[in-house]
């Protein structure tokens, strides 16, 4: 499976950073509706992370984008607290 199947199958839960803000994200399946919220930050990178049940995918969108793929579930359920942790201290849009 390539890269953009896999990632058209998740329930988005992910974090993206761009210029001094982090956008945290929560979209279903098959929706083109997500909820963000952002948190501030002195930051600016091109990483992008989801996770999807029990696999975390770390996206580098660079001229040649890279991706790392790590499928552990008690590695997706520590990413997943983190999350919980940034939405409930993130600001809404």
């Amino acid at each position: 499976m390539n890269l953009s199947t896999y990632l058209e199958k998740f329930r988005k839960i992910g974090f993206s950073y761009n210029e001094s803000k982090v956008y945290i994200t929560l979209a279903k399946l098959g929706s083109s509706k997500a909820n963000v919220r952002k948190i501030p930050s002195k930051t600016e990178s091109p990483v992008v992370t989801n996770i999807y049940k029990n696999k975390i995918a770390i996206i580098i969108w660079s001229e040649i984008p890279e991706a790392i793929l790590i499928e552990n579930a008690q590695a997706a359920n520590a990413y997943r607290d983190y999350f919980d942790f940034m939405w409930k201290h993130g600001m809404k849009e």
